[in-house]
């Protein structure tokens, strides 16, 4: 188009005397498509530089095929309805098919189950591939960031090798932290309503000095037992420690390497519990303040007994073993006999206080056919009491007679008043049972001896069975009751 200076005359601005030749000529379509005709373009210009001094709106696809710059701000402004399912901004790549999408206005559970109504959304993949996966990280040669997937997050720091050195893994199934330490600022505590899912397990803890950070207290198991080592390198001790009622902090037990010291009351809890020393000795009674102090002593086997410093007097039982079974006979192949149960044996016990005093010594003998107490002192029988009877054996399929109970006993009247009890009588044995029937009656003597009961008395042996092959349907012989003898001493 050319260029002209306004006109200076009423003349024409195409003058037929410039365009000679005027039978040719452009028809509008054709000028149409040679310049703009505001306000609308024809498209499809090529612009090789454009400069826009204010607002551009691009209501349809824009393709940018290089770098898009902004010196300022590159804002996408999302002005569709709280709720709506839409891309504000979508990073895609043609080759590998990987996407990032950027969602302002979600609605509840969209693109994931963990997106909440407004939520700030960006995620990976769409509804046709979501393989791979989503790295956050700073451009560095460090393994420092969150890397998801669809199953799985990893979050760590440190070192430079593809998984981070201190991390932290989850999937479907688990946590997982690898960390060479991990300091905590706080409290850990384990709400879960079931004790089975509150454990916490671990080869070893480590508890460490509340004043300053030193090697504490070791708790760990080694094979089948638990240690709780205190691990000072001197003088190391442990202190139990709880309220009292009034809420005031108690140590009524502590535990050093030379002593137990126990700062409260020591109970020893349940019938028949008691005190074992070094030489055997077995304490069943702790020792009261009284008028005396009294405690009781049990023995199963022969020893010597001398009364300790403070003795004014003892109490004594005897009880005498129990009787053996007898031999079964299996009648040469057919039906066989049960041996008889054992007898039970005497129980003696004195009346009062016998006043023997410190210093004082008696042996205890417990054998197979009596138990006895002897002053040694005094060269002199405390008191003696007789084992049960052994039961009979069986004949062919003749069961064995019973064993009889202990009857006899004898004490000195001189030190004190005596009672005795004899031992129950044991039981016949079975009589005709079929070789092929494993069903062996327990043939027992009376209920065994319980200690301080003045209504029971020795049980004899007796076999309970079977064992299991065709020779031995007479099962096994339960080990009889040992003799025994019970001491309580008077302490002032």
């Amino acid at each position: 188009m050319a260029e002209y200076s306004p006109p200076i005359e009423n003349l024409p601005i195409f003058d037929k005397l410039v365009f000679l030749s005027g039978d040719e000529y452009i028809t509008q379509n054709q000028a149409d498509k040679r310049y703009l005709r505001y306000p609308n373009a024809q498209g499809t210009e090529n612009l090789q530089a454009i400069n826009v001094g204010g607002t551009s709106n691009f209501n349809e696809e824009a393709n940018f095929n290089d770098v898009l710059k902004s010196k300022l701000q590159l804002q996408v402004i999302d002005s569709t309805a709280s709720g709506a399912i839409t891309e504000s901004v979508v990073l895609a790549n043609v080759a590998t098919g990987n996407r990032i999408v950027y969602i302002l206005n979600p609605n509840n559970n969209a693109y994931n189950k963990l997106t909440q109504p407004n939520d700030n959304l960006m995620v990976y993949g769409d509804v046709i591939d979501s393989v791979g996966a989503l790295t956050i990280a700073p451009w560095s040669s460090t393994c420092n960031g969150l890397r998801m997937t669809q199953d799985t997050v990893m979050l760590g720091s440190g070192g430079t090798a593809d998984n981070p050195t201190h991390r932290i893994n989850t999937d479907t199934t688990q946590l997982l932290l690898t960390s060479s330490n991990l300091n905590v600022d706080g409290n850990i505590t384990s709400v879960n309503a079931t004790a089975a899912n509150r454990q916490v397990t671990a080869s070893y803890y480590n508890v460490t000095d509340i004043t300053a950070n030193l090697t504490g207290t070791q708790i760990y198991q080694n094979v089948q037992t638990c240690f709780l080592d205190n691990n000072a390198a001197t003088n190391g001790g442990f202190t139990f420690a709880c309220n009292n009622s009034s809420g005031s902090q108690q140590t009524p037990f502590s535990v050093f390497a030379t002593t137990v010291q126990s700062n409260k009351n020591f109970l020893i809890n349940g019938l028949g519990n008691y005190l074992q020393f070094p030489d055997g000795t077995q304490q069943f009674t702790a020792a009261v303040t009284s008028t005396n102090k009294t405690y009781t002593t049990r023995y199963t086997s022969s020893t010597s007994v001398t009364l300790p410093v403070g003795t004014v007097g003892i109490s004594v039982r005897c009880i005498g073993c129990g009787g053996n079974a007898g031999a079964p006979d299996d009648g040469n192949g057919g039906s066989w006999g049960a041996g008889g149960s054992g007898g039970g044996g005497v129980t003696v016990f004195n009346q009062g206080t016998i006043p023997f005093i410190e210093g004082t010594v008696l042996q205890i003998n417990i054998t197979s056919t009596y138990t006895e107490i002897t002053n040694t002192t005094l060269g002199a029988s405390v008191c003696r009491a007789n084992c049960g009877g052994n039961g009979g054996n069986a004949s062919a399929s003749t069961g064995g007679t019973f064993g009889v109970g202990g009857s006899t006993w004898t004490v000195n009247s001189a030190y004190c008043d005596w009672s005795g009890k004899s031992g129950g009588n044991g039981t016949v044995g079975a009589s005709n049972i079929g070789f092929d029937q494993p069903l062996y009656p327990t043939t027992a003597g009376t209920t065994p001896c319980v200690p301080f009961s003045d209504t029971q008395y020795g049980c004899g042996q007796r076999w309970n069975g079977p064992q299991g092959s065709l020779n031995s349907y007479q099962g096994a012989a339960i080990p009889k009751p040992s003799g025994v003898c019970y001491i309580t001493y008077y302490l002032i």
